[in-house]
């Protein structure tokens, strides 16, 4: 017997909701404007469901509202999407039709500025490694940090006879 849960494909009910998390932030850009995004879609998990949301820029009410809500935790508007894919929060949504098309809208995000500040010192200690020179970043950077002899033979551990003679 299988098991299907219809619940899922349920419209989430207007108001408030706890326990949301962030899995993903995307800007989308004009071909002929790469320098300021033309929308973010911010997509949620929202009790089991994944919601995209997408806020227009610029001069949009929501995107305004959601870009001082992130500046309010970090401190900063550049968004690194690493620090916020997981981020908790709780927010509101609310349910609105365009051409008998239903869409969700959320609002009134408050985020997890704990979860935020806890990746910070991770961050930073990866940052101070690189920067030291201790791990090269790239595979190109190891490979230049550790040149191969020219008199070694590659294979001499593939084969077993001791590689190709």
């Amino acid at each position: 017997m299988t098991k299907i849960n219809l619940a899922i494909g349920l419209p989430l009910k207007e108001g408030a909701y706890n326990n949301c998390t962030v899995e993903d932030i995307v800007a989308n850009y004009d071909q002929d404007e790469v320098m300021i995004p033309t929308s973010v879609d911010v997509k949620f998990n929202i009790e089991g469901h994944h919601i995209s949301d997408r806020f227009f820029c610029p001069n949009d009410d929501r995107y305004l509202e959601l870009a001082e809500s992130m500046h309010a935790v970090t401190g900063t508007f550049e968004l690194d999407t690493d620090d916020w894919t997981g981020m908790p929060c709780q927010l509101k949504i609310k349910n609105y039709v365009v051409n008998d098309r239903k869409f969700i809208h959320t609002f009134d995000w408050h985020w997890d500025a704990n979860f935020f500040n806890a990746k910070q010192p991770m961050k930073t200690a990866a940052e101070e490694k690189d920067a030291s020179g201790d791990e090269p970043k790239t595979l190109l950077a190891a490979m230049q940090a550790h040149p191969a002899d020219p008199n070694e033979d590659p294979f001499k551990d593939v084969f077993k006879d001791g590689g190709a003679k």
